[in-house]
């Protein structure tokens, strides 16, 4: 990341959770391409989503739906996007799980994109809703 890069992403900040956690989407989905990638929690209800509208609402409704296998998404959603795309692969999906604050609940951090990097960008993803969550609270 060049100190051009570092700088403009700190002017673009937000002291309002749910706007920081957009940005924060939308700074690893640039980063790594992603066709979309989206915060929802556990049904169904969108708290942050960037990208593609309909990878998007596909990816929210995912969040609701357990997986198998360890797969990041359920059947259903896999074969949608096996229609969209029939060169789709299951590892084209991150999904991580974080627990919801002040509840029994939880979020999930979904993406869809090609690059090899794509996990480590969930990951960085999640950290950093954690720490908007954390600085809220």
């Amino acid at each position: 990341m060049s100190l051009s890069d570092w700088s403009d992403r700190r002017r673009r900040r937000s002291d309002i959770p749910h706007v920081a956690m957009r940005l924060q989407l939308r700074s690893v989905a640039d980063r790594l391409g992603l066709d979309a990638i989206v915060l929802a929690d556990d049904i169904g209800t969108p708290l942050a989503c960037v990208g593609d509208p309909e990878i998007s609402d596909l990816l929210v409704e995912a969040a609701m739906w357990p997986s198998q296998d360890d797969a990041a998404v359920d059947w259903f959603t896999r074969a949608w996007f096996e229609a969209l795309d029939p060169t789709f692969e299951d590892s084209d999906v991150v999904s991580m799980t974080i627990p919801a604050p002040q509840r029994d609940t939880f979020w999930k951090v979904i993406a869809v994109g090609m690059s090899p990097e794509t996990p480590g960008g969930v990951e960085q993803a999640v950290r950093g809703i954690e720490r908007i969550v954390r600085e809220a609270a």
